[in-house]
């Protein structure tokens, strides 16, 4: 995608989401890999199936954005805001959130977990991100009902997920400590 046009296209989802009519961007299977989007308003934009391979995405906000299939390879996405982004089918390999990274998959469900460099524990299960205590809270007020199936394979392991997660946030903690002393 051209840089005049996606400049044209944000400047159009920045009015939308300020509800001062623009549009949602829909960027659904553009190209923008190796794209610098660091610290942009992507709130419920369409990404779906697109080439996100290399992109700067540091500190964006994607809550509720689709991206659904989208390339993310490799992407760099610390600091970005993925809560409630539909990650489904998303290829999240080797995408940069924090040094340490646990991508387990179980069934048809893809747990990606990790801590952020603020030292959240967050996860991707299916097409919810979330930390783990939102997902924690999402369970008990019972926004997976339609997803019970969800919770009873994938639960036990999210809870072994969380564990390592928690092992992690301390390592990274103790490794912190280490180098500033």
């Amino acid at each position: 995608m051209e840089a005049e046009q996606l400049q044209a296209t944000l400047a159009k989802h920045t009015l939308w989401i300020k509800g001062e009519g623009g549009e949602r961007a829909d960027l659904r299977g553009a190209d923008l890999s190796n794209t610098d989007l660091r610290g942009a308003d992507l709130r419920g934009a369409n990404l779906s199936g697109a080439d996100l391979r290399g992109a700067y995405l540091s500190n964006t906000d994607l809550r509720g954005a689709d991206l659904r299939g989208a390339n993310l390879r490799s992407a760099d996405l610390r600091g970005a805001n993925l809560s409630g982004a539909n990650l489904s089918g998303a290829d999240l390999y080797g995408f940069k959130v924090a040094s340490k990274i646990i991508v387990f998959t179980h069934l048809k469900y893809k747990i990606y977990a990790f801590v952020t460099d603020k030292k959240e524990m967050i996860i991707a299960v299916g097409c919810q991100v979330c930390t783990t205590q939102e997902l924690r809270k999402k369970v008990k007020a019972g926004e997976f009902a339609n997803e019970q199936k969800f919770i009873e394979e994938a639960w036990p392991y999210f809870l072994a997920v969380e564990k390592d997660l928690k092992r992690m946030k301390k390592e990274l903690q103790a490794e912190e400590k280490n180098n500033g002393a």
